[in-house]
């Protein structure tokens, strides 16, 4: 069985788990809601994770529970596992180690009419009908589409579209509304681009004001609570949503920033299908969906089931939505848990603690401060320049290794130095200074640095970065769980490796084959939510909301890693240079784990070997590293391990986090491909085609092209971009944040200070209200915008924002603004800005044709 969610029940005193069997069919369980905690007792059955006996308290209701859990906190009683909600405690009892299935998962997404006069319908006021709603059910792989016609001359569906899907005809909103609650009886998860936020609650609404009450409720499940709108806070403003019971209501957008890694130059269906699915086509239509609807009707139900066929495309590319489901389920949590930042780790820790440890966690700590930010990752500043031949070593888990290297746990923590991390330098140089150190329980004490050396090995004890102790005694909860993850992780990598190894010699078309495929992508699924959970642990200890929160642990994870990236990098320069010091001739960069460095070669096969033995004895270091500098013992000193990781024939080092490489080596196999790594051109603030057009550019300067014929292009471009017809190609794309207030304050004093981009888009919502224009939408915080620069100033104005996603520019745009662009000033932006960096670390300049012209003279 599969469970699809939980729920407590109104009344409290139940938890239904909706399931699917193996033959697919979706059923319920109830369970009587378990109320019942911890706390200390030396005569208790059970442990906590810092071998204090416990015993258990059960209630009878929630209200006695909360009733005594009020009591007990008032009289400082410290209470265990009484914050884990009900249906998590079934969850994990229950289905904890159970085999995960596929869900029954709907993409759907709906199209409303409006009213030119009255704008686009809102959440906020959904006086418009829903003229149509696509569906693919991914579990039985049909498209289902149904649409109120504009007009009763409708009736036969073009073939192009019935071969595709099922189109219903409907004679009214009505009709459309009820035929697809019936269509959506058999999902469990209901998915939309942007829906939580527009298509679940728009079709709420539209239920409640058509059918009414009863009709609405059938959007959660019909033996769950009905569904109920809510305010949330978004992009700092307060927007409505609307939650289902028993059915999952899952943004797939939402899933989508929450996952993918890459950044995006906008996030509208459209502009992602264009990044990801390429090959299916944009449909281009005249006007709005409005005038499409009515005048060209069957391109408008065709473009609706483009949406779905988009849906569609990214899940079977990129398994997002099943990944939310497996990743959830392995912690014996809620689907919609994966759009947490903490939820899902914390109950992957619980249950390892009970299920492979039998102890019991304590309650998060509700006083908890949060601390603000603490040390992050460590970049080095780079060598600047263009080196040929170099290669990388990468810490292999730098953090999570960090961790089990030193023991970090809350139960392992022996106490703190009050000098902090002065603490561990004066340990580290071996200083002649006293340090003053507080145990947990508060008692202090001080020591010559020397006399606490011997304290710390006689009591097997480590010193953080941080100057935080731990003792190395007894592996702790978190560095078990890091070491169990990670072995399995190992395992499963290998196993993916033998059985990709077995599916080279199979016919691709046989069962055989299609079984280990699936068998490929199970395990490639299991090391991927490992990987995600090893490095998440370290962020979830300085996250005040955490049961296991504790700066001290955030502090010394980071501060720890930098000593043993510098270590790698000093070591690095030692082998390679025979001084161990940074700077260093041959190491030219480091970021966080990694360290980039010169090979002295002039091949690729040279440069491995150089790359490889480098790793090799920088490996041989860490363990008297570890041991000298942390007083690691020897099993927790030989956790920390190198990898070579890439060579390069030539890189150019920008500046922090900015460099670009031709790659001629990844991971031991041979490859041609450029790298850029935050580059301006790798990010959203520039327009894609311009991007496709200065890729090429850089390309010619990796690959040792005459500076000349460079130069000659990148001016023809910048010429060809200036007097380009299609002005949205020129726009400058950024995303606006806060525009709703920053437009208060404009409101109530229009000195005050105004950041661009919102500047820009205060001055497009102005000319919407101006313009009387109710056809276009206005800008809100969080979306993608376009910012042209303006010859002219219109009072505190000086350029001026159109929506990322806008299809065409608006008639007052055109007539009123389009000539007063300042073109110059935005290719300066797009071409040169972007490309002085990079020229400016090879020792060039942007060229003009002036340059070009006065170099040719001079070479001449």
């Amino acid at each position: 069985m599969t469970y699809i969610s939980a729920q407590v029940t109104e009344n409290r005193q139940n938890v239904i788990v909706w399931e699917r069997d193996a033959n697919g069919n979706r059923d319920y369980r109830m369970f009587r809601a378990p109320y019942y905690f911890y706390v200390k007792n030396t005569d208790g059955a059970y442990q906590d994770i810092y071998g204090n006996k416990l015993e258990r308290v059960d209630c009878s209701t929630s209200r006695e529970m909360w009733e005594l859990r009020q009591a007990l906190n008032s009289q400082g009683i410290r209470l265990y596992e009484s914050d884990i909600g009900p249906e998590y405690k079934i969850l994990s009892e229950h289905y904890f180690n159970k085999p995960t299935g596929k869900l029954n998962t709907t993409f759907y997404d709906i199209e409303v009419d409006y009213d030119k006069n009255k704008g686009f319908s809102k959440v906020e006021d959904p006086y418009a009908p829903i003229s149509s709603i696509a569906l693919y059910h991914e579990y039985n792989k049909t498209f289902v589409t149904y649409v109120v016609p504009p007009s009763d001359e409708y009736s036969d569906v073009p073939k192009d579209i019935s071969e595709i899907a099922e189109v219903v005809l409907c004679k009214n909103e009505a009709q459309l509304l009820r035929y697809f609650l019936a269509e959506i009886e058999n999902t469990d998860i209901l998915s939309g681009w942007f829906s939580d936020f527009f298509d679940a609650p728009y079709i709420y609404q539209r239920l409640l004001r058509v059918l009414g009450q009863e009709a609405a409720n059938r959007l959660s499940f019909s033996d769950a609570r009905p569904p109920k709108m809510k305010e949330v806070e978004r992009f700092k403003r307060k927007q409505l949503t609307v939650e289902f019971f028993g059915r999952i209501s899952l943004d797939f957008m939402e899933v989508f920033k929450k996952l993918h890694q890459e950044p995006m130059p906008g996030y509208s269906l459209e502009v992602i299908s264009e990044e990801i699915l390429p090959h299916i086509k944009k449909m281009e239509y005249e006007g709005s969906l409005h005038d499409l609807y009515r005048n060209d009707f069957w391109k408008f139900v065709r473009y609706n089931i483009r949406d779905t066929e988009i849906l569609k495309g990214l899940e079977e590319k990129l398994k997002y939505i099943q990944f939310s489901v497996n990743f959830s389920h392995a912690a014996t949590g809620l689907v919609n848990n994966i759009l947490g930042t903490i939820k899902l780790t914390e109950l992957a820790i619980i249950n390892y603690c009970h299920y492979d440890l039998d102890r019991i966690v304590p309650d998060s700590d509700k006083n908890a401060q949060d601390n603000g930010k603490y040390m992050g990752a460590f970049v080095l500043e780079p060598q600047v320049g263009m080196p040929d031949w170099i290669s990388a070593i990468d810490i292999k888990s730098l953090y999570p290794s960090t961790m089990r290297s030193l023991n970090i746990s809350p139960e392992s923590v022996v106490g703190q130095f009050v000098e902090n991390n002065r603490a561990y330098e004066a340990f580290r140089d071996d200083m002649n200074k006293e340090l003053v150190f507080y145990y947990e329980n508060g008692v202090s004490e001080s020591h010559n640095v020397s006399e606490w050396k011997e304290i710390f090995i006689e009591k097997q004890w480590c010193i953080s970065g941080f100057g935080t102790v731990f003792s190395l005694k007894v592996d702790g909860v978190i560095t078990s769980i890091l070491t169990e993850w990670f072995n399995k992780r190992i395992e499963y990598q290998k196993k993916i490796g033998q059985l990709r190894g077995q599916l080279k010699t199979l016919d691709s078309n046989s069962s055989e084959s299609s079984n280990l495929e699936e068998e490929i992508d199970y395990f490639d699924k299991m090391q991927y939510i490992l990987k995600i959970r090893l490095n998440s642990i370290y962020g979830c200890m300085g996250n005040p909301h955490f049961k296991f929160y504790d700066v001290r642990m955030a502090e010394s994870v980071t501060r720890s890693g930098r000593e043993v990236l510098m270590h790698m990098v000093r070591q690095s320069a030692e082998i390679l240079d025979g001084e161990y010091a940074w700077p260093s001739e041959s190491c030219l960069y480091s970021d966080t784990d990694s360290l980039y460095f010169r090979t002295h070669t002039d091949n690729e096969p040279d440069a491995l070997t150089v790359a490889k033995g480098l790793a090799k004895r920088v490996n041989a270091s860490f363990s008297p590293f570890m041991m000298r500098n942390f007083l690691c013992d020897v099993p927790h000193s030989t956790l920390i391990t190198a990898e070579q990781e890439i060579v390069a024939k030539r890189a150019i080092f920008i500046a922090k986090k900015m460099y670009i490489m031709k790659l001629a080596n990844k991971d031991g196999k041979s490859v041609d491909k450029i790298k850029i790594v935050g580059h301006k051109i790798k990010k959203t603030v520039l327009p894609k085609k311009v991007k496709q057009r200065l890729i090429p550019y850089i390309e010619m300067i990796m690959n040792g092209l005459e500076w000349t014929e460079i130069g000659k292009a990148l001016v023809e471009y910048r010429e060809e971009l200036k007097n380009s017809s299609n002005l949205f190609e020129i726009g400058l794309p950024q995303g606006v944040k806060q525009v709703e207030m920053y437009t208060d304050n404009y409101n109530s004093d229009n000195r005050t200070r105004l950041p661009g981009a919102n500047a820009a888009s205060i001055f497009y919502n102005q000319c919407l209200e101006q313009y009387k224009d109710m056809g276009n939408p206005r800008i809100t915080s969080g979306m993608k915008i376009r910012i042209f620069y303006l010859k002219k100033t219109f009072g505190r104005f000086k350029s001026i924002a159109l929506p990322a996603d806008s299809r065409e520019l608006p008639e007052w745009f055109q007539q009123d603004f389009c000539h007063l662009v300042d073109r110059e000033a935005q290719v300066e932006r797009l071409v040169d800005q972007t490309m002085k960096t990079i020229l400016t670390a090879i020792g060039k300049r942007m060229p003009t044709k002036k340059s070009l012209l006065v170099d040719e003279m001079v070479e001449y």
